[in-house]
């Protein structure tokens, strides 16, 4: 930077010197220029070609950071436009300003068809509330805010989004706010798949006409159990999920031993009621693994 900034001194200097020399010589007689010796021509012929060797790489130095401009410029644009994610933004009362290729795409509409557009107008009606509330906060606290809300393909089709907003710090003139889109639809639906997949499980395992218990086979805690049991054992769940499975069988340690061989043999077990009373069960028994950990059911 120094090295740079003398060469842009020593060519001020000797652009002032050339313009000197030209004012000098202008005001001369052509009599008095032939008048001048080949010295002093020589000089001033050597300085005004430093002059132009300078300017010159000044030039050069700026063509090349132009270039560098340029690619940087280039290289942001294609990031932004490219990004698996929509960027928008939008102004405080709700109007795209501007938006990314990615926005673009997901909603089904050319860059041009979102600019000046409500951002509200391709929200799911029933989710204008949610986005109301996220924008009216976001302004409010200046704090970045995040919501969930269905959106709107050009042909209608609803889509599920995550929206995270931030409001700029030190900007000049009408509030706004960028906004990342990112389409989580397909994540919706897994959970949905999970949820529907849990509710089976749990309609399959409150049906069970047998005792079901899932036992933490490190622990012995009881995990869950089937109303079956609650019935078989007179405890309720809650009951069950603050004892072991030493509780209602003192051979517990045997039967998770037994488990554990290639081919299990359980035996006959004697089992405690909750009245104390004492009966005879017949056990099959697996184990699998549950949320990280081994459990027998």
């Amino acid at each position: 930077m120094a090295q740079k900034k003398t060469r842009l001194g020593q060519a001020a200097d000797l652009r002032r010197l050339a313009e000197e020399i030209a004012r000098k010589n202008a005001t001369q007689s052509p009599d008095n220029l032939e008048a001048m010796s080949p010295e002093t021509i020589r000089q001033t012929l050597h300085e005004l070609r430093v002059y132009q060797i300078e300017l010159e790489m000044q030039n050069e130095e700026l063509r090349q950071a132009h270039a560098v401009l340029d690619a940087l410029h280039t290289r942001y644009f294609d990031l932004y436009d490219l990004a698996p994610v929509g960027y928008c933004t939008v102004s405080e009362k709700g109007l795209i300003l501007e938006a990314n290729l990615t926005a673009a795409t997901m909603l089904g509409v050319t860059r041009n068809g979102l600019v000046k557009q409500p951002i509200s107008l391709f929200i799911l009606n029933k989710d204008q509330d949610i986005y109301y509330r996220h924008r009216k906060l976001l302004f409010a606290t200046g704090k970045p805010q995040m919501c969930e809300v269905r959106m709107l393909r050009r042909d209608a089709t609803p889509f599920c989004v995550r929206l995270d907003a931030t409001v700029p710090q030190g900007g000049k003139g009408e509030s706004m706010s960028r906004v990342v889109i990112s389409d989580i639809t397909e994540r919706q639906q897994a959970e949905e798949k999970l949820r529907d997949s849990e509710k089976q499980y749990r309609t399959l395992f409150e049906a069970i006409a047998d005792a079901v218990f899932l036992i933490d086979q490190e622990t012995g805690h009881l995990l869950d159990v089937n109303p079956a049991a609650t019935r078989m054992y007179g405890f309720n769940r809650e009951e069950f999920l603050q004892m072991t499975a030493m509780d209602v069988s003192a051979e517990f340690e045997k039967t998770a031993s037994a488990v554990s061989k290639p081919v299990p043999f359980i035996p006959l077990r004697n089992h405690r009621h909750k009245d104390g009373s004492v009966f005879p069960v017949e056990l099959t028994a697996s184990i699998f693994e549950l949320e990280g950990r081994k459990t027998i059911i």
